[in-house]
């Protein structure tokens, strides 16, 4: 049997996330804005982990109409700064062709149900490894 965790949340998960991907667990799911870092991803590769870092991408009015649809404050700054650190992230992780790095970053849309769909099939295909 496979060993699965999955982590999201506060400051207290980037604590707990860390003691996890020191046990060598055979998949560890992290997904939330604090565990979304340069620094944690660069902390589990020391770790000797494969890292897959998945982005899902939205057009603005489709961003907008769920945020208000799950009625989130969060000002634009905020979301701004979100974009920032992805970006950061990305450019950090998606691998080199002139010194043969892999990308460790996957860019998905997500706009429909079948969009979800490719990303939960991906996300099975790296489980399964």
């Amino acid at each position: 049997m496979k060993n699965i965790t999955i982590i999201s949340g506060s400051v207290a998960a980037w604590i707990a996330a860390v003691v996890f991907t020191k046990k060598k667990y055979h998949v560890n799911i992290f997904e939330g804005d604090r565990l979304t870092s340069v620094k944690f991803f660069q902390e589990a590769e020391k770790l000797g982990h494969d890292v897959h870092i998945i982005v899902l991408a939205v057009p603005d009015a489709v961003r907008e109409q769920r945020y208000k649809d799950r009625g989130s404050d969060q000002s634009e700054t905020f979301i701004n700064g979100r974009r920032t650190k992805v970006q950061n992230i990305i450019d950090n992780f998606s691998g080199s062709v002139l010194t043969g790095d892999p990308s460790l970053v996957t860019e998905f849309n997500h706009e429909t149900p079948e969009d979800t769909q490719k990303i939960i099939d991906f996300i099975e295909g790296i489980v399964k490894k």
